[in-house]
């Protein structure tokens, strides 16, 4: 439990029974994606940004800009770029100036920056599959359905400090 989901503390309200439960969930679901580990010398953070520049690359972007990867991913700048200085030493990527604007420095992967995005991402999906397939179709896609509504009703929920 975290701080104040004890009993009269914050979260202990009546109304906030459902919302504890739900983020102790994701809480233990993000977990089990965070001990995913790549294989090494490739670490957790270098991972996310491989597959960051992977998926925006794949959606028809040749080069990602090291200012739009760090918005995407919500990191600094200076984080962003020791990270991607990790992935070039590895070999999995490369810095290149804008053909547009020679002040943009941009990102590309390899073809083995590629090849370990795509296969870290198979090993997670395979692994996420594995465990959904113990509940079936029927109860996977009730899940679904049930994370897009709260997705949406999230979106459409508009923030306030107290119910």
């Amino acid at each position: 439990m975290y701080p104040g989901m004890m009993p009269g503390g914050v979260f202990a309200a009546e109304e906030y029974t459902h919302a504890v439960q739900l983020f102790s969930q994701i809480s233990r679901l993000n977990r089990v994606f965070l001990h995913m580990r790549p294989k090494p010398p490739l670490r957790r953070g270098e991972l996310a940004v491989l597959g960051a520049v992977e998926h925006m690359t794949a959606h028809g972007e040749g080069a990602v800009s090291m200012s739009k990867l760090a918005g995407q991913m919500g990191l600094s700048l200076p984080a962003i770029s020791q990270k991607v200085a990790e992935l070039e030493k590895l070999g999995l990527a490369q810095r290149v100036m804008s053909e547009e604007d020679r002040r943009v420095v941009q990102v590309t992967l390899t073809a083995g920056g590629k090849k370990t995005a795509e296969d870290s991402l198979r090993e997670m999906m395979a692994r996420t599959e594995n465990a959904l397939a113990r509940f079936g179709d029927e109860k996977t896609g009730a899940l679904l359905a049930l994370l897009a509504d709260l997705n949406a009703a999230m979106d459409e929920t508009p923030e306030k400090s107290s119910p």
